[in-house]
């Protein structure tokens, strides 16, 4: 079932624009007793460069993650003991609609089972949101983390607008997600102008700034302008932009 549909590539191909699977496992403790190869782990590292241990055959997930599909709300809709199975759910309203038999295991023979219940779909609820969004969602919370780490501020911003603009279309759905997302930004940024306000308008005279680092603070203050436009932040921003300039 791995290799014949989920690993094929044209069922990939359908299912970045018709499916999101949601996967049990049973039996990972017993498998790991008995030195199953399903459960062998290799080390790698993370998209912080944090040294991670993913389980070989789910690559991106540790053995902690593939013991909790065994606990999935997903195993409400399992009749019977029997494994593989695969179950139709409608995510709307989580009934279960279907199911393919076990003996279907090639990718095409998947692909025309599913096929009618996602016509279906469509037609109850309209289109759906397309994987490749929900990838670039999803790699956006990463991708800003490093950014923020590394004081580039600016640049998760237009992280955020140019997610905004790809997410337009499924902004009811996404609205949650998008407002984390800038709201996390928002937050770096106004303890960034918390620092450089520190740096340009020092009250004490025994730490004034040099006129480079106000120069320097000058600089990455016009880049906050113009990326936090249209934000709480923006005013400030501008603000003490004009501070900065003029000491």
């Amino acid at each position: 079932m791995h290799q014949g549909v989920l690993t094929n590539a044209a069922y990939m191909k359908f299912a970045a624009k018709s499916t999101v699977e949601v996967i049990c496992m049973q039996d990972t403790d017993e498998a790991l007793q008995m030195n199953d190869p399903q459960v062998k782990t290799y080390k790698t590292k993370d998209a912080y460069g944090d040294e991670v241990e993913y389980v070989r055959k789910f690559p991106g997930l540790t053995l902690e993650q593939v013991r909790d599909l065994g606990t999935c709300d997903a195993l409400q809709y399992m009749e019977g003991p029997k494994m593989p199975a695969t179950v139709i759910v409608d995510p709307h309203t989580l009934k279960k609609m279907g199911g393919i038999p076990r003996a279907q295991r090639r990718a095409a023979g998947f692909i025309k089972a599913i096929q009618p219940f996602v016509d279906a779909l469509k037609k109850r609820h309209g289109p759906g949101i397309d994987r490749t969004v929900w990838n670039r969602v999803a790699a956006a919370g990463t991708k800003s983390d490093l950014l923020l780490a590394d004081n580039k501020i600016a640049e998760a911003m237009k992280l955020y607008r140019d997610l905004e603009k790809v997410a337009a279309p499924h902004q009811k759905e996404l609205a949650s997600r998008l407002d984390a997302l800038r709201g996390v930004i928002e937050t770096d940024a106004a303890k960034r102008l918390d620092e450089l306000e520190k740096l340009i308008t020092n009250s004490t005279r025994e730490q004034k700034s040099s006129a480079r680092e106000r120069r320097s603070a000058a600089r990455e203050l016009k880049k906050l302008a113009s990326a936090l436009k249209g934000t709480k932040l923006e005013q400030r921003a501008v603000s003490l932009l004009a501070i900065a300039k003029g000491s």
